[in-house]
C-alpha cells in the first residue's frame, strides 16, 4: 500500500519523486473462510486489513513487528494482490501514444500473484495477470473472474 500520505513530513517541501514508498499490508484468512466467503466478503476483508495501515506502519517502523511484512513467503498459501490501474503506466506517451497494455514482466513464478492492470481504452473490463494457478484450478479461476467481472459490470464492486 502506499505510504507517502505517512510520509508527508518527512519529504522535501520542494517535492519530486523518491521511488516507491509502499508497504505489504497482510490479511489472512484461513482456506475454510476464504471458500466459503462471497467476493463482497472479501473484499471487506482486504478493506478492513487497509484501515489497519497508519498504526500497523508505525509500529513497523518502530522495529515493534515480529514479522517482517516485506519477508513473502513462497508456498500456495499466499496470494499476493497488487493494483497497478492507478500507477500511472498506461499514461506515459514516448511519442508514438500510450501503450496498448502495461503488465509486469516477472520471473518469480514461485509466488502466486494477481495483478490489477489498467484496460486497454478500445477494450474496456478487467485485467487481471495472474501466476501460480494450477491447472488443476483454471477452470473454477476462470469461473470466478467471469463472476467477478459480472458483478463490476453490475457496478457492485465499484460500490465497495
Amino acid at each position: 500500500m502506499n505510504v507517502r500520505e505517512l510520509l508527508h513530513h518527512k519529504l522535501p517541501a520542494s517535492g519530486g519523486f523518491y521511488g516507491n514508498c509502499y508497504y505489504i499490508m497482510r490479511v489472512s484468512a484461513d482456506s475454510e473462510r476464504v471458500v466459503n466467503s462471497s467476493i463482497v466478503e472479501i473484499v471487506e476483508m482486504i478493506k478492513d486489513g487497509k484501515k489497519r495501515l497508519p498504526l500497523e506502519f508505525a509500529r513497523w517502523a518502530k522495529g515493534e513487528l515480529k514479522l517482517d511484512p516485506y519477508q513473502i513467503t513462497s508456498d500456495y498459501n499466499t496470494l499476493l494482490v497488487s493494483d497497478w490501474t492507478r500507477l500511472g503506466f498506461a499514461e506515459v506517451d514516448y511519442g508514438w501514444g500510450p501503450p496498448t497494455n502495461v503488465v509486469p514482466l516477472t520471473n518469480l513464478d514461485y509466488i502466486a500473484t494477481c495483478i490489477r492492470v489498467k484496460p486497454w481504452a478500445h477494450m474496456p473490463g478487467a485485467r487481471l495477470i495472474t501466476q501460480c494457478v494450477t491447472a488443476e484450478s483454471v477452470t473454477a479461476f476462470h469461473e470466478g473472474m467471469v463472476a467477478l467481472d459480472t458483478l463490476h459490470q453490475k457496478g457492485i464492486l465499484a460500490r465497495l
